[in-house]
């Protein structure tokens, strides 16, 4: 399992508070769940390499409390920011996923993302995009 770093959360924050990123939340009494949607040239550089970073999306992190998971929250909230990013008119949105996270591979695949590119390594991550305004 990936752990979110203090810095990673902090810069995730900052993204927020200066409209760069959207914070999509799943709470019924207490938050359940959380997404960060970050938009267009503030997409990590690494992404250059399929898109221009103006007409694109990138979900950093999806992440649902372990006393929700298993409820179908993580779709949800994939759902959701797959939405947003097609009001943004964001022309793809990308995600990355660890292979040894077998639960967010059936969560990509259910709507339809496609792998772009496939990593070796202690970091083996999938590239995989959507396009927004044919969800």
């Amino acid at each position: 399992m990936e752990l979110i770093t203090e810095a990673s959360i902090e810069l995730q924050f900052q993204l927020i508070q200066n409209n760069k990123a959207l914070a999509v939340i799943s709470e019924e009494n207490e938050i359940s769940g959380f997404a960060v949607l970050i938009l267009k040239e503030t997409c990590p550089s690494k992404l250059t390499k399929y898109a221009d970073l103006a007409s694109i999306a990138y979900i950093n992190d999806v992440v649902v409390s372990a006393n929700h998971s298993g409820k179908g929250i993580s779709s949800i909230l994939l759902d959701k920011a797959v939405e947003y990013a097609g009001e943004a008119k964001c022309e793809k949105v990308y995600i990355e996923r660890h292979e040894e996270n077998l639960a967010s591979a059936g969560m990509m695949r259910k709507p339809q993302f496609e792998i772009v590119d496939t990593f070796h390594g202690p970091e083996t991550q999938q590239w995989i995009k959507k396009d927004p305004l044919y969800w």
